[in-house]
Protein backbone atom coordinates (compact mmCIF):
# COMPACT_ATOMS: atom_id res chain seq x y z
CA UNK A 1 0.00 0.00 0.00
CA UNK A 2 1.14 3.33 -1.03
CA UNK A 3 0.36 6.54 1.56
CA UNK A 4 0.37 9.84 0.15
CA UNK A 5 3.50 11.80 0.60
CA UNK A 6 1.51 14.25 2.48
CA UNK A 7 -0.60 13.25 5.97
CA UNK A 8 -0.56 17.02 5.88
CA UNK A 9 -2.84 16.86 8.61
CA UNK A 10 -0.04 15.85 10.58
CA UNK A 11 -1.29 12.48 12.28
CA UNK A 12 1.56 10.48 10.87
CA UNK A 13 5.13 11.71 10.64
CA UNK A 14 7.61 11.27 8.52
CA UNK A 15 10.01 12.47 11.31
CA UNK A 16 10.24 12.67 14.96
CA UNK A 17 12.05 15.49 15.02
CA UNK A 18 9.40 18.86 14.65
CA UNK A 19 9.52 22.36 15.13
CA UNK A 20 6.07 23.05 17.75
CA UNK A 21 4.43 25.91 19.21
CA UNK A 22 2.65 26.61 22.43
CA UNK A 23 -0.48 27.77 20.60
CA UNK A 24 -1.73 27.42 17.28
CA UNK A 25 0.04 29.69 14.80
CA UNK A 26 0.02 32.84 14.21
CA UNK A 27 -0.31 34.14 17.53
CA UNK A 28 -3.40 36.55 17.36
CA UNK A 29 -5.38 35.32 14.05
CA UNK A 30 -8.70 34.31 14.31
CA UNK A 31 -9.12 30.49 13.46
CA UNK A 32 -11.28 29.30 10.70
CA UNK A 33 -14.47 28.19 11.55
CA UNK A 34 -14.56 25.97 8.12
CA UNK A 35 -11.93 25.37 5.17
CA UNK A 36 -12.23 27.50 2.21
CA UNK A 37 -14.42 26.44 -0.96
CA UNK A 38 -11.02 26.81 -3.49
CA UNK A 39 -8.99 23.56 -1.08
CA UNK A 40 -12.73 21.43 -1.07
CA UNK A 41 -12.06 18.41 -3.29
CA UNK A 42 -10.28 15.48 -3.97
CA UNK A 43 -6.41 15.25 -4.26
CA UNK A 44 -3.44 12.80 -5.81
CA UNK A 45 -0.04 12.96 -5.60
CA UNK A 46 1.95 14.60 -7.91
CA UNK A 47 5.13 12.73 -7.23
CA UNK A 48 4.09 9.67 -9.36
CA UNK A 49 2.32 8.20 -12.31
CA UNK A 50 1.15 5.42 -10.28
CA UNK A 51 -2.12 6.15 -8.67
CA UNK A 52 -1.76 6.43 -5.27
CA UNK A 53 -4.13 7.14 -2.11
CA UNK A 54 -6.45 9.81 -2.33
CA UNK A 55 -6.70 13.00 0.02
CA UNK A 56 -10.69 14.31 0.34
CA UNK A 57 -11.26 17.49 1.90
CA UNK A 58 -14.66 18.62 3.35
CA UNK A 59 -15.83 22.03 4.66
CA UNK A 60 -15.08 20.47 8.06
CA UNK A 61 -11.94 18.22 7.98
CA UNK A 62 -10.41 15.81 5.71
CA UNK A 63 -10.02 11.87 5.08
CA UNK A 64 -7.33 9.51 3.21
CA UNK A 65 -9.14 6.64 1.08
CA UNK A 66 -6.91 3.94 -0.02
CA UNK A 67 -7.37 3.72 -3.68
CA UNK A 68 -6.00 -0.05 -4.65
CA UNK A 69 -6.24 -2.43 -2.21
CA UNK A 70 -9.30 -1.87 -0.34
CA UNK A 71 -10.85 1.46 -1.68
CA UNK A 72 -13.82 1.51 1.24
CA UNK A 73 -11.14 2.06 3.97
CA UNK A 74 -10.31 5.16 5.50
CA UNK A 75 -6.70 5.52 6.73
CA UNK A 76 -6.71 8.76 8.25
CA UNK A 77 -9.41 11.40 9.41
CA UNK A 78 -10.06 14.56 10.84
CA UNK A 79 -11.80 17.71 11.56
CA UNK A 80 -11.84 21.38 12.68
CA UNK A 81 -11.97 21.33 16.69
CA UNK A 82 -9.59 22.28 19.30
CA UNK A 83 -7.01 19.71 18.52
CA UNK A 84 -7.00 21.02 14.83
CA UNK A 85 -6.96 24.52 13.71
CA UNK A 86 -6.53 26.87 10.59
CA UNK A 87 -5.68 29.88 10.22
CA UNK A 88 -5.05 32.16 7.14
CA UNK A 89 -2.65 35.06 7.39
CA UNK A 90 -0.51 36.91 4.30
CA UNK A 91 -1.08 34.33 1.96
CA UNK A 92 -0.72 31.24 3.98
CA UNK A 93 -2.83 28.61 5.31
CA UNK A 94 -1.38 27.70 8.66
CA UNK A 95 -3.19 24.03 9.99
CA UNK A 96 -1.88 23.25 13.62
CA UNK A 97 -2.04 19.90 14.84
CA UNK A 98 -2.23 18.75 18.48
CA UNK A 99 0.13 16.40 19.69
CA UNK A 100 1.64 15.54 22.92
CA UNK A 101 0.55 19.14 24.34
CA UNK A 102 2.31 20.39 21.15
CA UNK A 103 1.34 22.32 18.64
CA UNK A 104 2.46 21.02 14.97
CA UNK A 105 2.74 23.33 11.93
CA UNK A 106 1.67 22.68 8.28
CA UNK A 107 1.66 25.45 5.59
CA UNK A 108 -0.45 25.13 2.72
CA UNK A 109 -0.69 27.17 -0.66
CA UNK A 110 -3.31 27.09 -3.12
CA UNK A 111 -2.77 27.62 -6.94
CA UNK A 112 -3.61 26.43 -10.05
CA UNK A 113 -5.84 23.16 -8.75
CA UNK A 114 -2.66 21.92 -7.03
CA UNK A 115 -2.02 21.88 -3.60
CA UNK A 116 1.19 22.88 -1.93
CA UNK A 117 2.84 21.70 1.46
CA UNK A 118 5.31 22.47 3.65
CA UNK A 119 6.79 22.49 7.34
CA UNK A 120 9.05 24.50 9.24
CA UNK A 121 12.49 21.93 8.12
CA UNK A 122 15.09 21.60 10.80
CA UNK A 123 16.64 18.57 9.28
CA UNK A 124 20.11 19.92 8.53
CA UNK A 125 22.63 21.81 11.19
CA UNK A 126 22.31 25.19 9.11
CA UNK A 127 18.13 24.88 9.42
CA UNK A 128 18.29 24.45 13.24
CA UNK A 129 20.94 26.87 13.64
CA UNK A 130 18.44 29.33 11.65
CA UNK A 131 16.12 28.55 14.70
CA UNK A 132 18.28 29.76 17.40
CA UNK A 133 17.47 33.29 17.65
CA UNK A 134 14.05 32.24 18.64
CA UNK A 135 15.32 30.34 21.78
CA UNK A 136 13.91 27.34 21.50
CA UNK A 137 12.98 24.47 24.31
CA UNK A 138 14.24 21.24 23.39
CA UNK A 139 11.69 18.71 24.58
CA UNK A 140 11.81 15.12 24.04
CA UNK A 141 8.34 13.40 24.34
CA UNK A 142 7.46 9.94 23.79
CA UNK A 143 10.44 9.09 21.64
CA UNK A 144 9.95 12.29 19.75
CA UNK A 145 11.88 15.61 19.81
CA UNK A 146 10.08 19.11 19.36
CA UNK A 147 11.86 22.14 19.06
CA UNK A 148 9.55 24.48 20.64
CA UNK A 149 9.66 28.34 19.78
CA UNK A 150 6.95 31.59 20.71
CA UNK A 151 7.40 33.44 17.24
CA UNK A 152 5.73 37.08 16.90
CA UNK A 153 3.54 37.13 13.67
CA UNK A 154 6.44 38.43 11.88
CA UNK A 155 8.70 35.94 12.98
CA UNK A 156 6.17 32.81 11.81
CA UNK A 157 5.95 34.35 8.68
CA UNK A 158 9.76 34.92 8.09
CA UNK A 159 10.27 31.43 8.89
CA UNK A 160 7.45 30.06 6.47
CA UNK A 161 8.58 32.15 3.90
CA UNK A 162 12.47 30.73 3.89
CA UNK A 163 10.32 27.33 3.22
CA UNK A 164 10.12 25.03 0.04
CA UNK A 165 7.40 22.83 -0.54
CA UNK A 166 7.58 19.53 0.42
CA UNK A 167 5.18 18.37 -1.69
CA UNK A 168 2.65 18.81 -4.51
CA UNK A 169 -0.89 17.37 -4.74
CA UNK A 170 -3.15 17.78 -7.34
CA UNK A 171 -6.79 18.65 -7.60
CA UNK A 172 -9.08 16.04 -9.41
CA UNK A 173 -12.59 16.50 -8.31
Amino acid sequence: MKYLPFFFFGLIFASCTEVSFTVPQPKGIKKLIEIPDQFVGKYVSTYSSETTDTLVISKTGYLIKEVKEKPDINLERGSLSDSLVIKFYRGYYFVNMKENDQWILRILRFSDNQLEFSSIDISTDEQKEKLKSLKPEILKIDGNTYYRINPSKKKILKLVQQQSPSGILKKVE
